[in-house]
């Protein structure tokens, strides 16, 4: 076609422009969460701690955790970051502690955060 550009050249520049968005995007959360400062935490349920801290960093306790899964601007979104007892934990932190449990079952429930849990 007269004055149009081959498909693979539209492709390229929506490809950049989605990147482009999605760098802006990620900035601008990073932005507000340096404006508000530290992030909300989660109130430890019931009083009764999830995690533990044995000689080893931390563990899971009693085989059940809830949290809140957030944005790691450390990872620019590529990861999660988990709220756990008000505290942040990495996927790094979080996969060592389920290998405690190597060869076990587990049951992974995502929950809206207006139910109670």
């Amino acid at each position: 076609m007269i004055g149009s550009k081959p498909r693979f050249q539209q492709q390229a520049q929506f490809q950049d422009a989605n990147s482009l968005f999605a760098a802006e995007i990620a900035g601008a959360r990073t932005e507000c969460r340096r404006r508000i400062g530290t992030r909300p935490t989660l109130a430890v349920r019931g009083g009764k701690q999830q995690l533990s801290m044995p000689g080893r960093g931390l563990s899971i306790k009693d085989f059940l955790v809830r949290g809140r899964i957030d944005w790691d601007s450390a990872e620019d979104g590529y990861a999660p970051l988990l709220v756990i007892d008000g505290r942040e934990i990495s996927r790094d932190q979080f996969g060592q502690m389920l290998m405690g449990f190597e060869g076990w079952q587990f049951k992974l429930e995502i929950r809206d955060r207006s139910e109670e849990i």
